[in-house]
């Protein structure tokens, strides 16, 4: 009974535990909707038994449960399933099809229902099931409904239509039904059937909500057959988003929404289509008839069937829901007299009768047929019909024709069908009024008002806005611009037509009426959407109390409607709250955990406050209404949270884990917000009561951000009556001010990339660093290359350039793409809400797009492109491509001289199209160029510069303006050329034209020229090229030089006079090469970091400040005015480094640029380039140390002047002149010249010409050429100036200088070399006439005291002028000259009382204090230098000055300046010669123990007692033991001593000296000696490698020496050589000599070619007797000798004294010793030198000894001249006369037992051998 059913088993049947029981009831459905998640919704199980275990109730099992929340896995059984929802009903459904055709495709189905039930939560499914037969693509098509069914229409009333929301689709999933899988499975027919069940997900910002109808669009395919059970199989179900059915329709969905609801009510299909055209219907008058009571007209024509029938066919037309038929007889046509155009009567018998009852929109014509139809026969129908109140929203608009509607047979009964669109009901439709400002009571507001016009309204035509009491309007009201425009609303403010606004309040109404009429032009229909001014009611008022009615008139003064009017409810006028805000960070607000988020186009959170002023005193729920700026939209289903923070709900307005902040609170825990709806910017909220004053709620909501910060960025919220003030919002993250140019706009072609600066002005509203980057995506077909290009600038509020950002690296992707990344490198940033420029170079599409798309910004605060670090995003519309060119060349010149005002550029156009006459080809130049041929203000085309056509012959002549020049086709086209084989183009179009010289900088991408060819308003092609960035030029410009300095590396003054062409603050000033490669051009560059400036500005001073300098550039702070002229005097500036022209480059910038701006060339205004500037020329350098005058005194007749000078950095050309200037006053000695030391060769042409009141010169012509750095030197005789009266005047005025300079003719016109007159000439004295210093004879050996005659011969007398004065003569040696401390000579001396010595200086007083006239002598000491001084030896060489000092004292004359010297001269030094002849020999062996030998000549005789001094170079170590070898030096005693030995050039060594101490025994003068001592060389070669010997007497005077004997060469051979061992010492015997060689260590092949074995000098090497003894003769222990090289074949004989043996080059000498046995001759007499060397030769070969094919000498006479690798010296063994005693028989006995030994030892050997 009721809700329970008990089944009881029958006898004996038993249950068993794991049965499986199935129940199958029968049960009624309640009358209402249970969904399967209703908690009523719930079945239970429970068993029961009379015996054990399940006795009693008690006992009895829990009841199993099944409700929508047990789920097959939810664990409630194995076999469980889930309940069953009692679904909803849909209501008002209907499916309307487009096309009825059998097997037609893409028929749009309109459907339409009414749920019963919502949908739980967000997001739903629906599911839409058609006939088998029918089918979905796979992702099936759904689409909204025409948008005139979502209208909103008047709260008058719309007749049966009801208000229709438009299905939010998300995606449709088409699948078959699984009960039809079922069934084709177990069919035998494979028959392959199509999706017909179509899936609909509606998005979770969306919602399917009870009692709302809804209506959408869908694709589907016919089916081929028919079946009238089609016709019943159409069904509708919504869905939770979890797949629970909610509501479905009961029946089949209906066809038509005027018939009932029930079985067989759906469309189906028919035989044939009906073509668009066939079936067409027009209608008079669209007014309601409500409105006017009249019937409207309806014309059916043409109607054309597809077939043709004899047979009776049923068929019926049907009009949209809510219109209903209704003629008269005799307004029903349908003959074709009656209609025009037709060509047959309809085949009816009579006319129809009008229905009468519902459904009164179908018109029948069932059994009423006669005749025929014939589908070559057009048809037609006039009636009348019943237009209604509204269009159809919630059904289809739509008429229909069916034939055969009541046939079940599809070939023959069901022929064919159609439908017609019908028009709209003129009724005004989507009217809003609501507020922009404020709905404060007596506020300014500002109101926008909506309304969508179906009738266009004419001139005269207009709108009125009838509004509540209170408002106030301006009289003379105006339309403004609504913000945040929304789609498809346009601003009425901006259409074409002109409209007048005003306002009145009739006194009849009271009701303010402001109309909009219509002056010019016309109101198109459309919806429109305006803004206009209002002051608010004074007085709060409800909502329901503000009615507007809006109207629309063809005609405002006569009242001729145009549509319906619409009445609709306006906003509530309402008290003001205590405070309203948008809480942010510094409210305490967590974006992240709050989910805010301020990027445009976002869902973000915001949390708001308010606080009532009042407590409301409703105790039922109230509505909350939140008004966000334009643009901002709330979701239909909005997200609102109110709830306390307990510090754990995700749920809570600060996010979790964030409680409130102070001040402010949840609300009320009554204040419950029950539901939330959102409708574009407003949000409205049920609120429950309990909302108190004073209290600062705070509550977050969901809100869609605009794509765009609104200008009116005002909030509010209202509630109970009461509303905040507008309070600020929030900036969104978005790029504005967002504009794309183009550089270049023609598409690219499969031949050539058309490549394209686009630049993106943009300002950011977040700042961004490096630590990010910004990203760029073109629209698509768009390149950006992988390796990009892309500048970044900051602009002021103008769009001025502040700054280009350094650092900037964009990347493209890997393959190139639309899209790059743009990263910035060190302190480079985008300054937030500042303008900036982006700049990147492209590749424009191949094709043109219809649209042309957009470009988009992003940027990351990271280099990662999360979400999480997205900065600011925007995006601009592209710029619209265009047809290219074939060609469009722009040749400029190679160069342009800097000073022509004219560019000269050369033009070459191929054009895709034929030219027609009338057609305009123009090109447009880049701003600044003027192609006019003559200069003026106008505007006007006139005559083109210098404009020549090279082809084609006939060609229109252009007209130029400023930038533009024009052909006009006004008599001839110019056609394709017809090549079936090439692409079809016009002819090359090819000319020249001059432009000025452009005077504004341009950028690189203004820096183009733009070609259109245009056929009246049609622009058929175009292309922009690229042309050469052209810096405007500085006028009048020119550097010339201020002094005559112009040589090389010179100091010198320069002139820069311009004009400028822009005003600039700033000049740069750079030189350079000009055209010649990097280096040459840095040789041409005059340096001015040390420059000094001078401005001027029209001849006056001119405030200019060095702003920095380096190298060759200076920049100049200096304020320029355009066109006014300025001169800059540059001193100090140095000259190139080479010779030549330099090129100067003078740039202007609006300010000091960087030096990294300077060498980009970047920021320029004016630049005048390669100007060519003043010549500089080979520097001539005249040495003053070693150019000098003979006699540097007055009054000379004839001195010889030498000069010594250089060229630098190149040579004197051969054929030049040199011409020398001396300073006037002197007078050239002609035929006098005589070329020195480098002279080149010179021709007839030298002569000297002395001229009055100019220089005198001296002309040379060179035959050759003088080298660069090569020193020449000449002389030549002058007459010195005459001695002038005032010597201190002549001193300060005259000039001493001497020039040079080599030029290319006599005259010199043109300089190729200089000195700039800088040589400082010679200052001239009194002398002291002919002065000598003259030495002793044999007075010149070094180091040896001497005395020396000082001879003098002055012209003039000396003398003191005061009483006690002096006059004394200074006498300056030469460096290593040394004078006693009383250095004269011979006492008294009639001249001189003394003489001082000091040093190298000494200090003569002469007699009285007076130097007479006349000659005069001086004998004085002096100790000569240890070698002849040079010219380097501090610069004096060896010369003596004498100098005269008056009344100073002795220590002031040696202390005193050369300048104080009252007489001076300068006296040729004697040569210090070495009369000592000495050599040394030695084991050259690094590190060895030796015995150095010595032999010497005396020029001096040494008597016992003195001693001989050998001193060793540095490092060297000499000993005397263990014994000194007096070989022929006198024997005698050995010191070792260490130390210094000379004031000069000397450094501590070791010496040895010998003295000599045996009677009789003396050194005597020319006599050779030697002499050998013990040695140890250095571990490592000496850096001054002499010896020295000096002879002493025993005084310690010198006697003789010499410091600069050679020393040997230091080697590492390791060999040793042991002293000769010979057979004989007997003169002028033959004697046998065996010499042992010792190698130390390995000798590589080629590491030694030769060794040469020398005997003393007197000696005579038999050269045929030369053995190799080592090992016993063995070959092996030899040395490695090569056979083929010497005269006697492994060694030769060079002198006679000498033997070199050859070493084989391939073979090492392996280290052993080698013994050695030579025949030699003994002289008659012991050598002077009895010394025996060995010397090591080098091979003659290369590095690559041992490939023959390499020998790079002829190495069988190399050894002959090459020098000694090495060279050891041993002591010879003498000659000596023969013994007195008999010793032959001693020596026969020795020599017979050497012999039987060596005779035994022989036979040994030979019979071994055997």
């Amino acid at each position: 009974s009721g809700q329970t059913c008990i089944y009881v088993l029958r006898q004996y049947t038993v249950a068993y535990a794991g049965s499986a029981i199935v129940l199958r009831l029968s049960v009624n459905n309640p009358i209402f909707a249970l969904k399967q998640s209703d908690s009523t919704n719930t079945w239970s199980i429970r068993l029961r038994s009379r015996s054990a275990p399940l006795a009693g109730d008690a006992s009895a099992l829990p009841a199993l449960q099944v409700s929508g929340l047990n789920a097959f896995s939810d664990g409630v059984g194995t076999f469980l399933r889930r309940n069953s929802a009692v679904l909803g009903i849909l209501t008002g459904t209907s499916l309307t099809p487009s096309l009825f055709g059998a097997g037609q495709g893409q028929n749009w189905l309109s459907v339409f229902f009414t749920a019963e039930q919502s949908c739980p939560g967000n997001g739903a499914k629906l599911l839409l099931l058609v006939p088998s037969g029918f089918g979905f693509s796979p992702f099936c098509s759904a689409r909204p409904l025409p948008s005139y069914h979502y209208a909103s229409m008047s709260s008058q009333g719309a007749g049966v239509t009801l208000p229709t929301k438009e299905l939010r689709i998300a995606r449709c999933v088409a699948s078959i039904p699984y009960s039809h899988i079922a069934n084709q499975a177990q069919s035998t027919e494979s028959a392959t059937q199509l999706p017909h069940l179509a899936t609909i997900t509606i998005p979770s910002t969306a919602r399917i909500e009870a009692g709302s109808t809804y209506g959408f669009q869908i694709q589907v395919f016919n089916t081929q057959e028919y079946q009238q059970s089609q016709q019943n199989s159409f069904r509708i179900t919504t869905c939770s988003v979890a797949g629970d059915h909610i509501d479905s329709s009961y029946y089949t969905v209906r066809f038509l929404a005027s018939e009932g609801e029930g079985p067989g009510t759906s469309f189906g299909v028919y035989n044939l289509p009906m073509r668009s055209g066939t079936f067409v219907l027009s209608i008079d008058n669209m007014l309601p008839y409500r409105e006017t009571g009249f019937r409207s007209r309806v014309v059916l024509f043409p109607l054309k069937v597809p077939f043709d029938s004899l047979d009776a066919v049923d068929w019926r037309l049907i009009a949209p829901h809510g219109y209903e038929w209704d003629f008269p007889e005799d307004e029903f046509f349908y003959q074709r007299l009656d209609i025009s155009g037709a060509t047959a009567d309809l085949p009816i018998a009579r006319k129809p009768i009008p229905p009468t009852l519902p459904p009164r929109n179908v018109l029948a014509f069932a059994g009423n047929f006669q005749g025929s139809w014939d589908r070559l026969q057009t048809y037609g129908m006039i009636l009348r019909v019943r237009v209604p109140e509204a269009t159809p929203r919630s059904s289809s608009n739509a008429f229909f024709v069916e034939f055969g509607f009541t046939s079940t047979a599809l070939e023959k009964g069901r022929l064919a069908a159609a439908s017609f669109e019908a028009p709209k009901v003129r009724a005004l439709v989507n009217c809003e009024v609501d507020y922009l400002v404020t709905s404060l009571a007596g506020q300014q507001n500002r109101l926008r008002v909506r309304l969508e016009i179906n009738t266009g309204l004419p001139k005269g035509g207009g709108i009125t806005l009838d509004s509540p009491p209170g408002f106030v309007f301006e009289r003379n009201c105006a339309v403004l611009a609504s913000p945040a425009l929304r789609d498809p609303y346009k601003d009425l403010s901006l259409i074409d037509a002109k409209l007048l606004c005003g306002s009145s309040v009739p006194y009849t109404t009271d009701r303010p009426l402001v109309t909009i009429s219509v002056l010019t032009g016309a109101i198109a229909a459309a919806p429109y959407e305006f803004a206009i001014d209002v002051q608010n009611p004074m007085t709060p008022s409800e909502a329901t109390d503000m009615t507007w009615i809006i109207s629309s008139f063809t005609n405002v003064g006569l009242q001729d409607i145009a549509d319906l009017a619409a009445t609709v409810q306006g906003f509530a006028v309402e008290s003001p709250m205590q405070s309203g805000k948008l809480l942010g960070r510094d409210d305490g607000v967590n974006f992240a955990s709050t989910r805010r988020d301020d990027h445009p186009g976002q869902l973000s959170n915001v949390i708001l406050s308010f606080a009532l002023t009042t407590t409301p005193e409703e105790v039922k729920s109230s509505v909350l209404t939140v008004k966000a700026p334009p643009g901002f939209s709330f979701l239909e289903l909005c997200k609102v949270v109110v709830t306390g923070n307990t510090g754990l709900s995700e749920d809570s307005v600060f996010g979790s884990g964030d409680r409130f902040p102070i001040g402010y609170r949840a609300f009320e825990s009554t204040a419950v917000v029950s539901s939330c709806k959102g409708m574009d910017g407003r949000a409205e909220l049920l609120v429950g009561p309990g909302l108190r004053a004073s209290a600062s709620y705070a509550f977050r909501i969901e809100v869609l951000n605009p794509t765009v910060t609104p200008e009116q960025n005002r909030w509010s919220i209202s509630y109970a009556g009461q509303s905040t003030e507008p309070f600020d919002g929030y900036r969104l993250w978005r790029f504005t001010e967002f504009q794309v140019a183009a550089s270049h706009t023609a598409r690219s072609t499969s031949i050539e990339d058309t490549k394209n600066h686009v630049s993106i002005r943009f300002r950011p509203t977040s700042s961004l660093t490096a630590a990010g980057y910004l990203s760029v995506e073109a629209p698509f077909g768009f390149r950006i290359p992988t390796v990009c290009t892309a500048i970044v600038e900051r602009l002021d509020a103008l769009g001025n350039l502040v700054e280009a950002l350094s650092g900037v690296e964009c990347k493209g992707s890997p393959t190139p793409s639309n899209s790059a990344q743009i990263h910035l490198k060190g302190n480079a940033q985008l300054h937030g809400l500042e303008l900036h420029r982006l700049v990147v170079l492209v590749l424009n599409p191949l094709s043109i797009p219809t649209a042309p798309g957009s470009w988009k910004l992003q940027t990351y605060a990271t280099k990662g492109a999360e979400y999480s670090s997205l900065l600011d995003f925007g995006d601009g519309v592209s710029f619209q491509l265009r047809e290219v060119f074939h060609t469009l060349l722009i040749i400029y010149p190679t160069i342009t001289g800097s000073l022509v005002d004219e560019l000269q550029l050369r033009v070459q156009i191929v054009l895709p199209s034929a030219v027609d006459i009338g057609d305009l080809l123009r090109i447009t130049g880049p701003a600044g160029y003027d192609f006019r041929a003559e200069q003026s203000n106008t505007q006007e085309f006139g005559a083109c510069k210098a404009y020549s056509i090279f082809q084609p012959s006939i060609f229109p002549t252009p007209e130029c303006q400023t930038n533009r020049i024009q052909f006009t086709f006004a008599t001839t086209g110019l056609a394709l050329v017809q090549d079936p084989s090439a692409e079809r183009l016009t002819p090359l179009i090819d000319f020249k034209i001059s432009s000025i010289y452009p005077r504004r900088t341009l950028s690189l991408t203004e820096t183009v020229f733009f070609g259109e060819h245009q056929r009246g308003q049609q622009l058929l092609a175009s292309k922009t090229v690229q042309g050469q960035v052209v810096t405007p030029r500085l006028q009048s410009v020119s550097v010339t030089r201020l002094d005559s300095t112009m040589a090389v590396e010179m100091r010198s003054s320069l002139r820069v006079a311009f004009t400028p062409s822009q005003p600039a603050s700033a000049l740069l000033i750079t030189t350079g090469g000009g055209s010649q490669s990097e280096s040459e051009a840095n040789q041409l560059q005059f340096l001015l970091e040390e420059a000094r400036v001078v401005a001027t500005e029209n001849g006056e001073s001119l405030q200019a400040q060095v702003a920095w300098q380096q190298g060759s550039s200076l920049v100049l702070q200096i304020a320029l005015v355009q066109v006014k002229p300025y001169v800059v005097t540059l001193s100090n500036v140095v000259n190139p480094k080479s010779p030549g022209t330099a090129m100067w480059t003078l740039t202007t910038y609006a300010q000091v640029p960087t030096v990294e701006d300077a060498a980009a060339a970047r920021h320029e205004l004016d630049s005048s380039k390669n100007l060519v500037g003043p010549m500089t020329v080979i520097r001539i350098l005249l040495d003053p140390a070693d150019s000098f005058l003979g006699d540097p005194f007055f009054d000379v007749v004839s001195t010889e002047l030498k000069v010594t000078f250089t060229c630098s950095p190149r040579a004197v050309a051969s054929g030049s002149f040199l011409v020398f200037y001396a300073p006037i006053g002197y007078t050239f000695v002609d035929k006098s010249f005589s070329p020195g030391e480098g002279f080149p060769l010179i021709s007839g042409q030298v002569f000297a010409l002395n001229t009055e009141q100019a220089r005198p010169r001296y002309v040379v012509h060179i035959l050759t050429q003088i080298l660069a750095a090569q020193t020449v030197k000449f002389s030549t005789r002058v007459r010195t100036p005459s001695t002038p009266s005032d010597l201190a005047v002549w001193g300060a005025t005259h000039q001493r200088s001497w020039k040079m300079l080599a030029c290319s003719d006599v005259d010199c016109g043109t300089i190729t070399a200089s000195n700039d007159d800088i040589f400082p000439g010679f200052t001239l004295k009194a002398s002291f006439g002919d002065a000598a210093v003259i030495p002793e004879a044999n007075g010149v050996a070094p180091q040896t005291r001497v005395t020396i005659t000082l001879s003098l011969n002055p012209k003039a007398s000396l003398s003191t002028q005061i009483a006690g004065g002096s006059v004394s003569v200074r006498l300056v040696a030469p460096l290593g000259f040394d004078f006693p401390a009383g250095c004269l000579a011979v006492t008294p001396n009639p001249s001189f009382q003394a003489c001082f010595g000091f040093g190298r200086k000494a200090v003569l007083p002469a007699n009285g204090g007076r130097v007479p006239a006349g000659a005069q002598s001086a004998a004085l000491l002096v100790t000569n230098a240890a070698m002849t001084p040079s010219a380097g030896a501090g610069g004096v060489g060896n010369s003596w000055l004498m100098e005269s000092f008056v009344d100073l004292s002795v220590q002031e004359v040696v202390d005193a300046q050369s300048d104080l010297a009252r007489q001076r001269s300068h006296v040729p030094g004697y040569l210090i010669r070495e009369l000592l002849k000495a050599t040394i020999g030695a084991n050259t062996q690094l590190g060895a123990v030796t015995t150095v030998f010595v032999w010497f000549i005396s020029t001096n005789f040494l008597d016992v007692g003195g001693a001989l001094e050998l001193h060793a170079p540095p490092t060297y170590e000499l000993r005397c033991n263990p014994r000194v070898q007096y070989i022929s030096l006198p024997a005698g005693a050995c010191r070792l001593l260490k130390g210094v030995t000379s004031t000069t050039g000397d450094l501590y060594h070791h010496y040895l000296s010998l003295d000599l101490t045996l009677a009789g025994q003396q050194v005597y003068p020319n006599t050779a000696y030697e002499f050998g001592v013990p040695a140890v060389n250095p571990s490592s070669p000496a850096s001054s490698n002499y010896w020295g010997l000096v002879l002493r007497k025993r005084s310690g005077e010198v006697v003789d020496a010499t410091r600069t004997i050679d020393g040997y060469k230091l080697t590492n051979y390791q060999l040793i050589v042991q002293t000769p061992l010979a057979s004989s010492t007997y003169p002028g015997m033959v004697n046998t000599v065996t010499l042992t060689m010792t190698f130390q260590r390995l000798l590589a092949p080629g590491e030694i070619g030769h060794i040469s074995i020398i005997a003393p000098s007197t000696s005579k090497v038999i050269c045929q007797h030369v053995k190799d003894l080592s090992g016993g003769g063995s070959t092996e222990a030899q040395l490695p000798l090569s056979s083929n090289i010497g005269v006697y074949g492994s060694h030769s004989c060079k002198l006679q004294n000498s033997v070199t043996l050859h070493v084989d080059p391939l073979r090492a000498v392996q280290p052993g010793s080698y013994l050695l046995q030579l025949r030699i001759l003994n002289p008659g007499m012991r050598a002077a030198r009895d010394y025996w060397v060995v010397e090591l030769l080098p091979t003659g070969l290369s590095p690559s000894a041992g490939n023959s094919s390499n020998t790079s000498v002829d190495v069988t006479t190399f050894w002959r001249t090459a020098e000694a690798l090495l060279r050891v010296t041993v002591s010879g063994f003498g000659v000596s006369s023969a013994f007195a005693t008999e010793i032959l028989p001693i020596a026969s006995a020795a020599w017979l037992q050497a012999s039987v030994g060596c005779l035994a030892l022989s036979s040994f050997f030979l019979f071994v051998a055997a």
